[in-house]
């Protein structure tokens, strides 16, 4: 069964001196289960594993050099169909996905006699694209006009990282990436879009919270599609699917794979993006209608599923007082909060914070209202 699929025939090796043979990985095995010592593939066949690592526990082991799970080959057919790219590097880190993608865009820029990059990103991530011996210029988002001053034919790839969180938030627009996207196809140069900072639907409009009409070179994303587990996938089109041949597959757990799959399957089935913008509406005008009664609530900033509140009292004194209440809210600065909740909250959840933040300021602001 399993000798008959092998890639090459060791046979007609036998009489063949000083033959190296190169490794071809993935075997031709699609892991389907894993239970002990024993892999599945789609096929219900059963392989006794000598390899180990790749078994921690049943159904829970890793994407190898070796093989691949049909998980992992479901979601890449996935993203296929979504992004219009072509070829899926999985990860098990956001670190790996940043070493991938260094690598290709290091041959990219080799092979077409490049030395330069642009990257638009927060000065916190802004070492994840650093290349030894390729240049690098950091521009700011949203910014049209300085990354054509600065976009020399020496440049072969543009990096943007989508949502820009720091002491506050930037969210590079449509029409900034449709200009990087023409500039870099006019001067042969590689697009690459990160969204790993950033949960699907976040933004409401789209899936993976871009226009995919805009379709880059290189797609980065992590574990905001897995829920937290472990994961990352460096996305690449036909331009740069032959590159990489030699990397590491390093693959994820079975776990986050399934997790990405079924945030996929509500997404389809469950009509998943209205459910959040419902949400996100109800949650904006909830805050707004705080606002109205507090002074102290400056203005209020709705991103989708993100949000910002600008404040007149100390950002971090809200914060740990509303944790004391069993409310978790983040401080970007001394003046501002963001609200980043999950999609499943409901009205109840929405209508105990807003509760919560009304208490808080009043003790804070000394009794603010409005009204």
């Amino acid at each position: 069964m399993f000798e008959d699929e092998l890639i090459y025939n060791y046979i007609d090796l036998l009489d063949v001196e000083d033959v190296e043979q190169p490794q071809e990985y993935p075997l031709p095995l699609v892991v389907k289960e894993a239970d002990g010592c024993y892999l599945f593939d789609q096929h219900n066949n059963k392989f006794l594993d000598f390899t180990s690592e790749n078994i921690n526990q049943k159904g829970n082991f890793l994407d190898t050099d070796l093989f691949v799970s049909d998980k992992a080959l479901m979601l890449e057919t996935y993203f296929q169909n979504l992004t219009g790219l072509k070829k899926t590097y999985f990860t098990s880190s956001g670190l790996e996905n940043y070493k991938i993608l260094n690598n290709l865009i290091k041959e990219y820029l080799e092979d077409n006699q490049k030395t330069k990059m642009l990257v638009s990103a927060t000065s916190n991530n802004q070492n994840n694209y650093i290349i030894n011996d390729i240049g690098i210029n950091f521009i700011p988002v949203n910014f049209d006009t300085v990354a054509r001053s600065v976009f020399t034919k020496e440049v072969g790839a543009v990096v943007v990282e989508l949502t820009q969180i720091s002491s506050d938030i930037t969210i590079a627009s449509r029409e900034y990436l449709k200009y990087l996207r023409d500039l870099c196809d006019k001067n042969n140069a590689i697009f690459v879009l990160d969204i790993s900072s950033i949960s699907p639907l976040r933004l409401v409009d789209y899936f993976l919270n871009y226009d995919i009409s805009i379709k880059p070179d290189i797609l980065l994303v992590s574990k905001g599609l897995s829920r937290g587990i472990p994961f990352g996938a460096v996305i690449v089109s036909e331009k740069l699917s032959d590159y990489g041949y030699n990397y590491p597959k390093t693959g994820s757990s079975i776990i986050a794979y399934e997790q990405v799959l079924r945030l996929i399957d509500d997404y389809n089935k469950n009509d998943l993006e209205n459910i959040v913008k419902s949400s996100a509406r109800y949650i904006e005008k909830s805050l707004n209608e705080l606002a109205q009664k507090h002074i102290s609530v400056v203005d209020v900033h709705s991103y989708g599923m993100l949000f910002t509140v600008i404040l007149d009292v100390s950002a971090y004194e809200l914060t740990k007082q509303c944790f004391e209440k069993g409310i978790i809210l983040e401080a970007l600065n001394p003046k501002t909060i963001k609200l980043s909740p999950p999609y499943i909250i409901g009205k109840e959840e929405i209508d105990k914070l807003i509760t919560i933040l009304d208490n808080v300021l009043d003790k804070l602001a000394k009794y603010d209202r409005l009204c």
